[in-house]
């Protein structure tokens, strides 16, 4: 059986063109050329910034940690908004928190298909 999550993600960079006859998904493709990349320098466990934010984005935490979760900024949870929705449709971005504080100049969406086998 397979089980399929599929969400909206806001990235704030472009990702290099993929070769479709690979087998890897989208969110691993994110999480080693973006957070690997860019963020867990500073989104790892113990740094300040990960105990601030509750958010770890190393390989074996980033999806636990983006999705449907409640972010530890008090207006974003009071506003009903998680870190990343795994709601589909046209408005879903709007519920999520990453959409909000990302600069608009900069961001493109991503489908985000996660296929594990169980």
């Amino acid at each position: 059986m397979t089980a399929v999550f599929t969400l909206t993600l806001s990235i704030i960079m472009f990702l290099p063109v993929i070769n479709r006859a690979q087998e890897t998904s989208t969110f691993q493709i994110i999480q080693t050329q973006i957070f690997n990349a860019n963020c867990i320098t500073c989104h790892q466990s113990g740094t300040s910034f990960a105990r601030q934010s509750g958010l770890i984005l190393t390989q074996d935490n980033a999806y636990s940690n983006l999705v449907d979760v409640v972010p530890k900024n008090a207006a974003a949870a009071a506003d009903g908004l998680v870190r990343v929705t795994s709601e589909g449709g046209e408005f879903a971005s709007h519920k999520s928190f990453l959409w909000e504080i990302m600069p608009r100049s900069k961001i493109i969406f991503i489908r985000i298909t996660k296929t594990t086998a169980l």
